[in-house]
């Protein structure tokens, strides 16, 4: 005959079983899970132990991989400018200022709003050189640095001459202007957010009364 020896829980112990087991568990969830899953930290524990960078973490792979996935065209030699078929304004050949526009810095901030476009450009003569930086908060962005001549009457399809097309969130550079015009950006945003992009100009330029 066998005898089952195996000591049997009583039901208080069960009870405090349960519920030492369920505070635990609470502990652990606003400790470490709410912190690290959510960026939930009402004690601080989450900044103390280093669970809140465990979230940081994973959202920055997060962001990295939504913007792998953004389907970026491959940019082209050959598609650059306004095309061959488009004239070349005679201003193009005109001879360069016998005195440039003063130096002169600044700093701007232009919104780009989701999934659109938009253009900033600023007005260099015959070459002017300008520095310039721009940035954003990380978001990249379709950027296409650009001149083109100011004219009265401009045609329907118009001239103009691209010097740097990227996918970025940040560049920076000198620019010549190859003629008198108004140069500068057309930024695209294929995203779903807004996104503030920090340019800082600093040479011989105007900036136009409006963006």
């Amino acid at each position: 005959m066998t005898t089952n020896n195996q000591p049997v829980m009583g039901k208080k112990q069960l009870l405090k079983s349960v519920l030492s087991a369920l505070v635990i568990g609470g502990i652990v969830l606003v400790t470490a899970v709410l912190p690290a899953e959510y960026n939930i930290d009402p004690l601080g524990t989450g900044k103390l132990f280093g669970f809140s960078r465990l979230y940081m973490e994973s959202s920055a792979e997060a962001g990295t991989s939504e913007i792998n996935q953004l389907n970026f065209k491959k940019l082209k030699l050959e598609e650059i400018g306004s095309g061959s078929e488009i004239p070349v304004p005679v201003q193009v050949y005109d001879p360069p200022p016998a005195e440039q526009f003063a130096e002169r810095e600044d700093s701007i901030t232009v919104i780009v709003p989701a999934e659109k476009g938009i253009e900033y450009k600023f007005k260099s003569l015959k070459y002017g050189s300008t520095k310039y930086e721009w940035s954003t908060n990380g978001s990249i962005l379709y950027s296409d640095l650009h001149g083109e001549i100011i004219m009265e009457n401009p045609p329907e399809k118009e001239f103009y001459e691209s010097y740097t097309e990227a996918y970025s969130n940040n560049m920076t550079g000198t620019l010549t202007a190859p003629f008198e015009g108004k140069h500068g950006w057309y930024f695209r945003n294929k995203t779903k957010e807004d996104v503030a992009v920090a340019i800082r100009l600093k040479g011989q330029y105007q900036l136009f009364n409006t963006k």
